[in-house]
């Protein structure tokens, strides 16, 4: 009797290991997903040539999910609002990645 007990919370601890296995893989997966989408907007953004199209397929789609998604979607419309206001503007790139860096570590987790 005791043996199963033992087996059966055994079982329950094991599950309980992967289910939380589950989410953190998932969470740094997403956290991941966010980044490279990020870094290669900014990279299409600031290339010699700029292509408008692929600039704005990457700020029309959100990739992420839960948190992430949040936060990639305010990252996004905020640089959609600067290429609204003009192609002359100018501005540093470095402060949206700044600010990019400030809200994933805001994220919980």
């Amino acid at each position: 009797m005791k043996k199963k007990i033992l087996i059966a919370i055994l079982v329950i601890i094991v599950i309980a290991i992967a289910i939380f296995a589950y989410f953190m893989i998932s969470d740094l997966q997403q956290e991941q997903k966010l980044k490279d989408e990020l870094t290669e907007l900014n990279s299409l953004s600031n290339a010699e040539t700029i292509d408008v199209d692929a600039i704005n397929e990457r700020l029309n789609r959100t990739i992420t999910k839960g948190d992430y998604a949040v936060v990639e979607q305010a990252f996004k419309q905020y640089q959609n609002s600067w290429q609204i206001q003009g192609e002359n503007i100018t501005f540093d790139r470095q402060e949206l990645f700044d600010e990019y860096e400030q809200l994933i570590s805001e994220l919980p987790g």
